[in-house]
Protein backbone atom coordinates (compact mmCIF):
# COMPACT_ATOMS: atom_id res chain seq x y z
CA UNK A 1 0.00 0.00 0.00
CA UNK A 2 1.07 3.66 -1.29
CA UNK A 3 1.93 6.09 2.32
CA UNK A 4 -0.12 8.79 2.87
CA UNK A 5 2.46 11.11 2.27
CA UNK A 6 3.32 9.83 -1.02
CA UNK A 7 -0.44 10.27 -1.91
CA UNK A 8 -0.27 13.56 -0.58
CA UNK A 9 2.52 14.73 -2.74
CA UNK A 10 1.03 12.80 -6.05
CA UNK A 11 -2.13 14.33 -5.72
CA UNK A 12 -0.91 17.79 -4.71
CA UNK A 13 1.01 18.14 -7.93
CA UNK A 14 -2.08 16.74 -10.42
CA UNK A 15 -4.42 19.64 -8.66
CA UNK A 16 -1.56 21.89 -9.05
CA UNK A 17 -0.90 20.66 -12.59
CA UNK A 18 -4.76 22.12 -13.41
CA UNK A 19 -4.75 25.18 -15.62
CA UNK A 20 -6.30 27.86 -13.49
CA UNK A 21 -9.28 28.41 -16.02
CA UNK A 22 -9.92 25.40 -15.96
CA UNK A 23 -10.24 25.45 -11.93
CA UNK A 24 -12.58 28.46 -11.71
CA UNK A 25 -14.99 26.86 -14.39
CA UNK A 26 -14.84 23.24 -12.84
CA UNK A 27 -15.00 25.22 -9.15
CA UNK A 28 -18.35 26.78 -10.52
CA UNK A 29 -19.84 23.51 -11.70
CA UNK A 30 -18.78 21.84 -8.60
CA UNK A 31 -20.73 24.39 -6.47
CA UNK A 32 -23.42 24.50 -8.64
CA UNK A 33 -23.55 20.44 -8.11
CA UNK A 34 -23.21 21.26 -3.93
CA UNK A 35 -26.40 23.52 -4.47
CA UNK A 36 -28.29 21.12 -5.89
CA UNK A 37 -28.32 18.79 -2.96
CA UNK A 38 -31.57 18.44 -1.01
CA UNK A 39 -29.37 18.40 2.44
CA UNK A 40 -27.88 21.60 1.18
CA UNK A 41 -31.26 23.22 -0.08
CA UNK A 42 -32.81 22.04 3.50
CA UNK A 43 -29.94 22.94 5.67
CA UNK A 44 -29.63 26.17 8.21
CA UNK A 45 -26.37 26.25 9.18
CA UNK A 46 -23.60 25.27 6.23
CA UNK A 47 -19.92 25.37 7.11
CA UNK A 48 -17.38 26.03 4.13
CA UNK A 49 -13.88 26.78 3.72
CA UNK A 50 -11.73 29.56 1.74
CA UNK A 51 -9.47 28.08 -0.21
CA UNK A 52 -6.02 27.96 -0.37
CA UNK A 53 -3.37 27.15 -2.98
CA UNK A 54 -5.59 25.53 -5.93
CA UNK A 55 -8.22 23.89 -3.70
CA UNK A 56 -11.13 23.87 -4.97
CA UNK A 57 -13.23 27.47 -4.70
CA UNK A 58 -16.21 27.72 -3.11
CA UNK A 59 -16.66 31.74 -3.41
CA UNK A 60 -19.60 31.37 -5.70
CA UNK A 61 -21.15 28.29 -2.69
CA UNK A 62 -20.81 31.05 -0.64
CA UNK A 63 -22.67 34.19 -2.29
CA UNK A 64 -25.49 32.20 -3.36
CA UNK A 65 -25.99 30.90 0.29
CA UNK A 66 -25.12 34.26 2.14
CA UNK A 67 -28.61 35.92 2.29
CA UNK A 68 -30.60 32.49 3.17
CA UNK A 69 -28.22 29.82 5.45
CA UNK A 70 -26.10 30.55 8.23
CA UNK A 71 -22.63 30.47 6.64
CA UNK A 72 -19.81 29.13 9.05
CA UNK A 73 -15.95 28.73 8.36
CA UNK A 74 -12.90 27.05 10.39
CA UNK A 75 -10.92 28.84 12.60
CA UNK A 76 -7.95 26.86 13.77
CA UNK A 77 -5.93 26.65 16.72
CA UNK A 78 -2.35 25.86 16.00
CA UNK A 79 -1.29 25.54 19.95
CA UNK A 80 -3.75 22.92 20.33
CA UNK A 81 -4.18 21.84 16.77
CA UNK A 82 -7.85 22.07 16.72
CA UNK A 83 -10.73 23.91 15.02
CA UNK A 84 -14.18 25.43 15.69
CA UNK A 85 -16.73 27.14 13.44
CA UNK A 86 -17.63 30.60 13.22
CA UNK A 87 -20.41 32.49 11.33
CA UNK A 88 -19.83 34.16 8.97
CA UNK A 89 -21.42 37.72 8.62
CA UNK A 90 -20.17 39.07 5.82
CA UNK A 91 -18.06 37.82 2.10
CA UNK A 92 -15.81 40.14 3.36
CA UNK A 93 -15.28 40.76 7.15
CA UNK A 94 -12.41 37.43 7.21
CA UNK A 95 -8.95 38.38 8.26
CA UNK A 96 -5.67 36.01 7.59
CA UNK A 97 -5.36 33.49 10.33
CA UNK A 98 -3.59 29.89 10.88
CA UNK A 99 -1.83 29.07 8.09
CA UNK A 100 -2.64 32.02 5.73
CA UNK A 101 -6.54 30.44 5.43
CA UNK A 102 -9.19 33.36 5.94
CA UNK A 103 -10.95 33.06 8.76
CA UNK A 104 -13.94 35.42 10.05
CA UNK A 105 -13.06 38.70 11.95
CA UNK A 106 -15.01 37.60 14.79
CA UNK A 107 -14.21 34.18 16.00
CA UNK A 108 -17.66 33.19 18.07
CA UNK A 109 -17.39 29.64 18.40
CA UNK A 110 -20.90 28.34 16.94
CA UNK A 111 -22.18 24.91 18.66
CA UNK A 112 -20.83 21.89 15.87
CA UNK A 113 -24.28 20.37 17.02
CA UNK A 114 -26.18 22.29 15.26
CA UNK A 115 -24.15 22.22 11.63
CA UNK A 116 -26.24 20.99 9.28
CA UNK A 117 -23.60 20.13 6.64
CA UNK A 118 -19.87 21.02 6.31
CA UNK A 119 -18.26 20.87 2.77
CA UNK A 120 -14.66 19.88 3.10
CA UNK A 121 -11.33 20.61 1.13
CA UNK A 122 -9.02 17.84 0.52
CA UNK A 123 -5.69 16.88 -1.33
CA UNK A 124 -7.22 13.18 -2.20
CA UNK A 125 -10.55 11.32 -1.68
CA UNK A 126 -11.21 7.48 -2.38
CA UNK A 127 -14.85 6.28 -2.88
CA UNK A 128 -15.42 5.01 -0.11
CA UNK A 129 -15.07 9.09 1.22
CA UNK A 130 -11.67 9.11 3.03
CA UNK A 131 -9.67 11.59 2.49
CA UNK A 132 -6.28 13.05 2.86
CA UNK A 133 -5.32 16.41 3.79
CA UNK A 134 -2.45 18.31 4.89
CA UNK A 135 -1.98 16.06 7.77
CA UNK A 136 -2.77 17.54 10.69
CA UNK A 137 -6.25 16.06 11.44
CA UNK A 138 -8.00 19.52 12.07
CA UNK A 139 -11.13 17.86 10.19
CA UNK A 140 -10.90 14.04 11.66
CA UNK A 141 -11.31 15.72 15.29
CA UNK A 142 -14.23 18.46 14.43
CA UNK A 143 -15.94 15.71 13.14
CA UNK A 144 -16.34 13.95 16.20
CA UNK A 145 -18.14 16.83 17.67
CA UNK A 146 -20.46 17.50 14.89
CA UNK A 147 -22.10 14.02 14.14
CA UNK A 148 -25.29 14.93 12.80
CA UNK A 149 -23.74 17.14 10.05
CA UNK A 150 -23.67 15.64 6.37
CA UNK A 151 -20.02 15.79 5.42
CA UNK A 152 -19.67 16.72 1.47
CA UNK A 153 -16.37 16.58 0.17
CA UNK A 154 -15.47 19.37 -2.78
CA UNK A 155 -12.71 17.58 -5.22
CA UNK A 156 -11.62 18.08 -8.55
CA UNK A 157 -12.21 14.38 -10.78
CA UNK A 158 -7.72 14.68 -10.67
CA UNK A 159 -8.31 13.71 -6.93
CA UNK A 160 -10.53 10.84 -6.53
CA UNK A 161 -7.98 7.80 -5.86
CA UNK A 162 -8.78 4.37 -5.72
CA UNK A 163 -6.20 3.42 -3.14
CA UNK A 164 -7.89 2.41 0.55
CA UNK A 165 -5.71 4.29 2.67
CA UNK A 166 -8.18 4.95 5.53
CA UNK A 167 -6.94 4.08 9.47
CA UNK A 168 -9.30 3.12 12.45
CA UNK A 169 -9.00 7.14 13.63
CA UNK A 170 -10.60 8.52 10.29
CA UNK A 171 -14.16 9.64 9.54
CA UNK A 172 -15.44 9.61 5.40
CA UNK A 173 -17.36 12.40 4.17
CA UNK A 174 -20.89 11.15 3.06
CA UNK A 175 -20.89 12.65 -0.62
CA UNK A 176 -17.99 13.71 -2.78
CA UNK A 177 -18.76 16.20 -5.60
CA UNK A 178 -16.73 16.64 -8.12
CA UNK A 179 -16.88 18.74 -11.71
CA UNK A 180 -17.32 14.97 -13.19
CA UNK A 181 -19.84 13.10 -10.82
CA UNK A 182 -21.25 13.12 -7.38
CA UNK A 183 -20.38 10.02 -5.49
CA UNK A 184 -22.49 8.95 -2.32
CA UNK A 185 -19.88 7.51 -0.15
CA UNK A 186 -22.77 5.30 1.69
CA UNK A 187 -22.97 3.22 -1.16
CA UNK A 188 -19.10 2.20 -1.39
CA UNK A 189 -18.76 1.57 2.32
Amino acid sequence: MISKNELRKEYKLKRASLDENFRKLASEKICMSVLSQGCVKNAKSVMCYNAINTEVSLDLLMAKMQDNKTLLLPVTDISTQTMHASKLCALDETELGSYGISEPQVKDVFNPSEIDVVIVPALVYNRSGFRIGYGKGYYDKFFSSCKNAIKIGAAFSCQISDEHFEEDFDISVDIIVTENEIIYCTDNN
